[in-house]
């Protein structure tokens, strides 16, 4: 059975899955990165690790770091955001979804699927036995509701990857966790899966170290 709904105004909020396995994601990537620059390694592009917060109030954290970074002039390659990738339910398939669908067309959505078939290859070299959706176009139901939508706003690629959270076309359902947004939400959850966050976190970090030429 599932626990009862989220009260945010009365509740814990654990969030061990949406989205401190995101959280913990970027900042294993961070490491290493970390490791490779002291190896010698040099990238050809900069790589930025961003943490934002409020992704439930209409994702002012992103919006605000997209902002800024156009403000800045900054020219991005490439958005990889980890949103919810611990999540996976006992005896399921293992299976990944990465979103490119933007509610931005032309260059921003072309440009946004070719990132995200850069990941898509990625994660059976990282793991064989897990399946890949990836999910473009309007087909995709994270458009515009996870943090990546902001950075199409401002016209560059950027990709969600996730757990299997999201049910397919056909209705399908996802295998990812079913504690999503309820106090539920630890490190004990039966769907919690560290391998899952592994795979993900080292398909994304795989991709973006290549694309920085690394």
């Amino acid at each position: 059975m599932r626990p009862r709904p989220y009260d945010s105004g009365a509740d814990p909020a654990p969030g061990a899955d949406d989205d401190g396995s995101g959280t913990a994601g970027v900042m294993a990537a961070a490491e290493c990165l970390r490791r490779l620059l002291d190896d010698g390694g040099t990238p050809t592009r900069s790589i930025r690790f961003v943490l934002c917060n409020a992704e439930e109030q209409a994702l002012a954290g992103s919006k605000f770091s997209a902002r800024a970074a156009a403000a800045a002039g900054d020219r991005i390659a490439g958005v990889f955001q980890m949103d919810m990738i611990a999540g996976r339910q006992r005896a399921s398939a293992p299976t990944v979804e990465i979103h490119s669908g933007s509610s931005v067309a032309g260059p921003v959505a072309t440009a946004s699927d070719a990132l995200g078939g850069r990941v898509a290859r990625t994660v059976p070299l990282i793991d064989p036995a897990v399946t890949v959706q990836q999910v473009t176009g309007d087909a995709d139901p994270a458009v515009g509701r996870s943090d990546h939508a902001g950075f199409h706003e401002r016209g560059w690629a950027a990709v969600a990857v996730s757990e299997d959270l999201f049910s397919t076309p056909d209705g399908e359902p996802g295998n990812g966790t079913r504690q999503y947004r309820t106090p539920g939400d630890t490190l004990h959850d039966e769907d919690h899966s560290p391998d899952c966050a592994a795979t993900v976190a080292r398909s994304v970090t795989a991709t973006a170290l290549t694309l920085a030429d690394l």
